[in-house]
């Protein structure tokens, strides 16, 4: 029962409570077989709390624990999802896309994470038909990831099924902080930007009132970005000075490799292209799959500009562009075309 309720209380978007009743339950010191168990169901909730630091060191303390083969499969599963965030290399596989064959049931057991942690490499790495087979195929088995297959759809300009897939989840509304953030990013891709930043400001404000907040740099980047946009700097800097102080408090790597982008754009706008330059290189040196140089190459508006200061960054941005088209040729915007609309 115990391990039932972690996994319900993850799916409904409540990590912090999952994880706090995971670990009253170790508190006990149940059996062996009983405490790998639940730290292969609290990986999950400490994935969506982007705490990937005390995922990894508790899935090599259970490893080094347990013999059973199917729970070594599923902790290593999780310490794969652990460490996808910091991973070099893209692996090619696609699974099938089983949208037709939906469910919303949960699985509580090994396969999940692998779909969660290719998924967010192949959108990071800009694979985008790869991201939306991944994360339809983890969808189909719990829909509570419906939010990450949407955000893959965006990726790929799809935005006819985002709409379709939203009003679907909307039904069930499994996880609602994230649903609403896949809807603001899919109104920040339409340009709707009054939309898109009520959308954000729902969003952490539902992950306040749930003490979940591992998307906040993520929100506080695009809403600063929308500040940008309409040329409201102080806007910005006050998302920029949110963005700091939780990058210090979480640093992991996604978070790193968008913050540092952001400051970029910050650095660019101020005049100071030497510093943006600077920071779009520490992105991808120091993020290679977390996207720094993915979102540099998916805004190119907005990358050449800091790259005048270094021409090596500009060549290298530009062959990023290109190979993000080859890679994406069904994107209209992977291939500097606007995207087809849906109807308003």
């Amino acid at each position: 029962m115990g391990e039932r309720a972690v996994v319900a209380l993850t799916r409904a978007g409540r990590y912090t409570r999952a994880r706090d009743t995971g670990d009253a339950l170790l508190a006990r010191r149940p059996p062996l077989d009983v405490f790998a168990r639940l730290q292969c169901v609290l990986g999950d909730a400490l994935w969506h709390l982007d705490d990937v630091h005390e995922l990894t060191r508790r899935t090599t303390t259970a490893l080094a624990a347990v013999t059973d083969p199917v729970v070594r499969a599923r902790l290593t599963a999780r310490q794969a999802l652990a460490r996808s965030r910091g991973a070099t290399s893209w692996p090619p596989a696609r699974p099938a896309n089983g949208r037709s064959r939906r469910r919303s049931g949960p699985v509580t057991g090994g396969p999940r994470p692998r779909p969660v942690g290719l998924g967010e490499i192949a959108l990071n790495a800009g694979d985008c038909a790869a991201a939306v087979a991944h994360h339809t195929a983890l969808s189909v088995f719990d829909s509570a990831f419906l939010p990450e297959e949407a955000v893959a759809l965006i990726h790929a300009d799809d935005f006819d099924a985002v709409g379709r897939l939203l009003r679907t989840a909307g039904e069930a509304p499994l996880r609602p902080a994230m649903l609403i953030w896949a809807q603001g990013t899919l109104n920040t891709a339409l340009g709707r930007l009054d939309d898109a930043d009520a959308d954000f400001v729902t969003a952490e404000r539902l992950e306040a009132d749930l003490r979940v907040p591992g998307n906040l740099v993520n929100i506080r980047v695009n809403r600063g970005l929308l500040a940008m946009l309409r040329g409201d700097r102080e806007a910005a800097r006050e998302h920029l000075d949110v963005v700091r102080t939780t990058v210090a408090d979480r640093p992991n790597t996604g978070n790193h490799a968008t913050h540092r982008y952001f400051e970029a754009v910050m650095a660019d706008a101020d005049g100071d292209h030497a510093a943006a330059a600077g920071l779009l290189r520490s992105a991808q040196r120091d993020h290679p799959s977390s996207g720094g140089g993915c979102c540099a190459a998916r805004r190119p508006g907005r990358a050449h500009r800091p790259a005048r200061r270094g021409p090596e960054l500009a060549e290298d941005l530009a062959a990023q562009a290109a190979a993000h088209a080859d890679r994406n040729p069904a994107v209209p915007t992977a291939r500097g075309r606007p995207p087809t609309r849906p109807p308003s």
